[in-house]
Parts: structure tokens; sequence; C-alpha cells
């Protein structure tokens, strides 16, 4: 299964950590996309490819999500491809997709009226009538990349969206306080958020400590 992990320069260290460990810890291929604009990445646990469509700042955008959805399907290795944020650890994605058939895969958000974008996974076999329906919408700015692609999934199968807040979601958000052990045993995300403000050497320690308990 493919990993698609869309990265840039102050995230770099956080997604080479999931990259090393995703690919050791649980067999997973794991595709890095930098900007073609940004500075070289190195990393020999994972495909580094140079994306040369535009991002419009946070992942928005129609040709952002064609391209995306076209990219998840160059790279599939598996009935699914994941997508997933620097700042997530995907702790265990056979968790994550246990029982699932859906068309997405995901965290549905009440106060977002959409699916979430730390980590998602889409059916390979959907993206064609994915991008077919994508035709259907606005080229404009201000479509975002996670809660489109969900609302694409929908318009053409049945979506697997866990609940955020429900007692049985597999997602969760890192509290320093929460023991690791309780992320390990029940979670297979979770999601540290970083910030422009956020000390990135120090989520990176956090995250590769949550990978490796």
């Amino acid at each position: 299964m493919t990993v698609v992990i869309y990265t840039y320069p102050p995230d770099y260290l956080m997604a080479g950590v999931s990259a090393r460990l995703l690919a050791l810890q649980q067999g997973l291929h794991v595709v890095l996309a930098i900007d073609r604009k940004d500075p070289g990445f190195a990393c020999e646990f994972a495909t580094v490819v140079r994306t040369d469509f535009e991002r419009k700042g946070n992942l928005n955008g129609l040709e952002f999500v064609q391209n995306h959805l076209r990219l998840m399907a160059e790279h599939a290795t598996g009935d699914y491809t994941i997508k997933l944020d620097s700042d997530t650890c995907l702790l265990d994605a056979r968790r994550l997709l246990d029982g699932k058939t859906g068309t997405a895969v995901g965290l549905f958000v009440r106060g977002m009226d959409g699916m979430n974008g730390c980590c998602y996974a889409v059916r390979v076999d959907a993206i064609p009538a994915m991008l077919r329906e994508s035709e259907k919408l606005p080229e404009r700015q201000w479509l975002m990349e996670d809660q489109t692609v969900g609302r694409l999934a929908q318009a053409v199968g049945a979506v697997d969206f866990d609940q955020w807040g429900s007692a049985d979601t597999v997602y969760d958000r890192y509290q320093p306080e929460t023991p690791v052990a309780r992320y390990r045993e029940r979670k297979a995300v979770v999601c540290f958020e970083a910030r422009a403000d956020s000390d990135r050497r120090s989520m990176a320690r956090k995250m590769r400590s949550l990978y490796e308990s």
C-alpha cells in the first residue's frame, strides 16, 4: 500500500520520520511529494517526487485536487492509497482500513462540514469516476483538498467516515499527558497539528517516540 505525504521545507524532518518508520514498521511504500520550487529532499525510505502543479497555499484549488488524485493513482500499490499530513502519525494502516470498503476512508468533522485532511484513504478504482465528477466543479482557489476529495468520493459511492470525538474513532489528537500505550492500543492516526510557531524538531522527536513505542 502507498502513503502520499505532501511536504515542504519546514516539515521535511517530520515527513522523514514518518517515511522511515512507515516503511520499516509497516512495509508501506511512501511517496514524499515536494514542490518543484522547494529545495531537494533525500530520503532512502521513500520515493521523492517533485510536483509541478500549483498548491495555492495549503493544498487548495481544482487543479491541485485533480493532480493529487492522479498522483495517488499513479503510485498506487494496493486497493487504497493513503494521504498523510507531515505532522500526523499513521500508527496502524491496517486498523485504519479494517473492514472498510468505501470509496474513501477518513474523518468527518462537523465544524468543517467535510473530511479532515490529516489522514485519509481513497479507493484506487474510484479515482477515475472522482476525476470525471471533478469536471463539474468550479475552478476556485477556495476549493480545499480534503473537503473536495471527500465530497467527490461521496458523489461516486459510499464512504467510510469516522466521526471526530466518537468513542470508537481510530483518530485522535496528540496530548502530552496521554499515555503512549493508549494511542498504540486504540488508535490508528494521531494528529500533532503543527502551527507556524511550533517547535518542529521537538514535534519530530515526539512523533518518532510514538512510532517506536
